[in-house]
């Protein structure tokens, strides 16, 4: 059990593999079939390589140890993780119905009522169901729960994605620093966390963060290159250089970081032959075809960015190269018209749901850094109705609807935003406060903007707004 519980940290148990503890576990519940505790250390061993067998012995276990209702609670969180609500709702009714229900009941509840309201696209109403799951934690009488750990883990899970939705970037640093000191070993919550301070205009703490892990990854060189290129982070050059493999071991994303790095420090020769490098080594990684066009774009060169795009299309195919593309409207001198525009809407739909999602971001923002709203608008519109979860669509739709002078537009996108994170939120307030002011200021009218500043004044002081 020692074991079980060391490898659901992340930590390695000093005599036992994997495979070896689940020989044991296997064969001492065939001798205890009856012991609740051994199905739960089953169940984390299984979990991260094999879901669906870990669901599987949670089911044996419930089965032969029937009043034992950890086991059900936990079952019932893994199916609410799988987006399995149906499921879900049937094993809480049957457990809210026992003559002595658990005591985690309440939170439970809010779990599933936040991933339903997630479902809907209702992220305000998530966060407001999730904290008042933690409030139910927090009772003296729950400080023992056998599972306390493992539940209260996933409720921070959950609502640290809420606040990334929500862009309440404040909340989000809160609530991903607490769960990184608990899984330091965890890549996706560190790169997580300096995605978070970057947009909090921490780019500096967010590099920081990504150097401190205890062993580098290609993840955190991706977010790195995000840091130092996008967000323009301060870095230490050697410090960063002490993550690399060595030369003989570089890999793919270390290459397109080296390269960055040189960037950033004016040798772009060295750039552009350490890219070139890259390409012959890995020729058939799109990344690093699309970090080199992306570099000879930055550098002004926008007939080099094309003609490493055509040879990447060549090589990958056409859908593949759609998000690079677009990448280089935000370049003056590059050919966007409404023709091509509409071109991409009409194509859109053949492209899988993530790749639908990141092409039109990123078409939707390089139309907006060209200053073009009006082309920028229908490509917002096409992203929010492409379910793309966050609040930052609905406020970038808002903004190129207001700067077309389009208030049907504004007016849909004022709507979309509200029911996204609830009415009042501060992205609410942010918009209808512009769409007040843009209205007075058309009208001539300076005098009656106190409703506007009424609306932002409650919000001074967040970052993330």
């Amino acid at each position: 059990l020692l074991a079980a519980e060391l490898f659901r940290r992340g930590a390695e148990s000093p005599h036992l593999t994997v495979e070896q503890l689940l020989q044991i576990l296997e064969q001492t519940v065939r001798d205890q079939p009856e012991d609740a505790d051994l199905y739960l250390a089953l169940f984390v061993t299984t979990g991260p390589n094999d879901p669906e067998q870990a669901e599987k012995w949670l089911r044996q276990g419930i089965a032969a140890a029937a009043d034992d209702g950890v086991l059900r609670e936990t079952l019932i969180r893994l199916l609410i993780e799988q987006g399995e609500l149906g499921a879900a709702r049937k094993e809480f009714a049957y457990l809210a119905e026992q003559s002595e229900p658990s005591l985690v009941v309440k939170p439970l509840q809010g779990l599933i009522e936040a991933a339903e309201a997630r479902l809907q696209g209702h992220w305000g109403v998530s966060r407001d169901r999730l904290v008042q799951a933690q409030i139910e934690f927090r009772r003296p009488r729950l400080r023992d729960h056998r599972t306390r750990k493992t539940f209260k883990d996933q409720i921070d899970r959950s609502l640290a994605e809420c606040h990334e939705r929500l862009n309440d970037q404040d909340a989000a640093i809160s609530v991903l620093t607490e769960l990184l000191k608990a899984h330091p070993a965890e890549v996706g919550l560190r790169v997580r966390l300096a995605g978070a301070l970057a947009r909090n205009a921490s780019a500096d703490k967010g590099v920081r963060t990504l150097l401190s892990a205890p062993e580098t990854s290609p993840a955190i060189h991706r977010m790195l290159v995000t840091l130092l290129t996008r967000f323009r982070a301060p870095f230490e050059h050697d410090e960063i250089l002490a993550t690399f493999p060595p030369p003989e071991s570089q890999t793919v994303s270390s290459m397109i970081l080296g390269a960055t790095l040189q960037e950033r420090n004016g040798d772009i020769k060295a750039a552009q032959v350490t890219l070139k490098e890259a390409i012959e080594r890995f020729p058939d990684e799109p990344g690093v075809w699309f970090a080199s066009a992306e570099l000879a774009r930055r550098m002004n060169d926008l007939s080099q960015a094309e003609t490493l795009l055509d040879e990447a299309e060549d090589r990958f195919g056409e859908q593949a190269v759609v998000t690079a593309r677009v990448a280089l409207w935000s370049h003056p001198e590059s050919l966007v018209n409404p023709g091509l525009v509409q071109n991409l809407l009409k194509q859109i739909e053949s492209f899988p749901v993530e790749s639908r999602r990141l092409i039109l971001r990123q078409a939707g923002e390089s139309l907006m850094v060209r200053g073009d709203p009006s082309s920028a608008l229908p490509i917002w519109q096409a992203a929010c109705d492409a379910g793309i979860q966050d609040v930052e669509c609905r406020l970038q739709y808002f903004v190129a609807a207001m700067q077309a002078g389009d208030q049907v537009a504004a007016q849909r996108a004022l709507q979309m935003i509200a029911e996204f994170e609830s009415d009042g939120g501060p992205c609410w307030k942010f918009a209808t406060a512009a769409k007040i002011a843009g209205e007075y200021e058309s009208q001539g009218n300076y005098e009656g903007l106190e409703e506007a500043e009424a609306l932002l004044h409650a919000e001074i002081g967040r970052a993330h707004v």
